[in-house]
């Protein structure tokens, strides 16, 4: 993997933890004891959390590289 692409794994890993933290802390997070809890679909911020809308971003960019449009698979 290029340094370029480690940047953005970290940035994806990094927002994945945040996310995790947040969704823990009320509850929603899907583990081996509740794995039907609702993960961030369950918290009624949903449409206005930051914290999910970076996640959603740090994937993009992840996806593409950085680079508008395509995606690397």
């Amino acid at each position: 993997m290029s340094d370029i692409g480690d940047i953005f794994e970290l940035e994806l890993e990094s927002r994945l933890q945040e996310l995790r933290t947040c969704q823990s802390a009320k509850g929603l997070l899907p583990s081996e004891d509740n794995p039907q809890a609702p993960g961030c679909f369950g918290c009624n911020e949903l449409d206005s959390c930051q914290l999910r809308q970076d996640y959603v971003k740090a994937v993009y960019k992840s996806m593409n590289k950085g680079q508008a449009g395509d995606f690397a698979f």
